[in-house]
């Protein structure tokens, strides 16, 4: 015999806690569910203190992973269907051989059509956004990142994408 025990975290609603108590065996098994429907989320950023900043700003409302370098982006994308991808453009901190953020982008796009890509650029290579990444970016930000424009841009995205499964 089994008994069930829920508890939903109201600062979370799609995390839920569920407790398994089984008489019989007298253990408790203690289990998390991520809900399937948290939106997932990917990240390639050479800066590890700014990968930590869009972990921490993004990591309540959404599930995260992040990429080491460019393969790793790859086999995630495989893997775990993320929703969005926040890709730094200035990957030269990374072993990517000769690789830009650009190029990301314009493979992952040519593959992963209704993948949402967040661009981060530096606050000086403003040039990027005209250079025609904006075609192929759903949403550049400028670095420092403001984690009000970063939650703002991927809530934005994030409801561009359950629109379309819906429609």
């Amino acid at each position: 015999m089994f008994r069930f025990t829920f508890f939903f975290f109201p600062h979370n609603p799609k995390f839920v806690h569920i407790n398994i108590v089984n008489f019989q065996a007298s253990m408790t098994q203690h289990l998390r569910i991520t809900s399937f429907f948290m939106k997932k989320i990917l990240i390639l950023n050479a800066d590890l203190g700014t990968q930590m900043q869009i972990y921490l700003a993004l990591c309540d409302a959404y599930q995260i992973e992040i990429a080491e370098n460019i393969d790793a982006v790859m086999y995630y994308l495989r893997k775990m269907r993320p929703e969005i991808l926040v890709l730094d453009y200035n990957l030269e901190a990374l072993q990517t051989n000769g690789r830009t953020g650009a190029d990301v982008l314009r493979k992952v796009k040519k593959k992963y059509q209704d993948l949402k890509v967040v661009l981060l650029v530096d606050g000086d290579d403003r040039k990027h956004e005209i250079d025609g990444e904006s075609d192929t970016a759903d949403s550049i930000l400028f670095k420092p990142i403001k984690n009000r424009n970063l939650i703002s841009s991927v809530k934005k995205l994030a409801e561009i994408e359950t629109a379309s499964l819906v429609s």
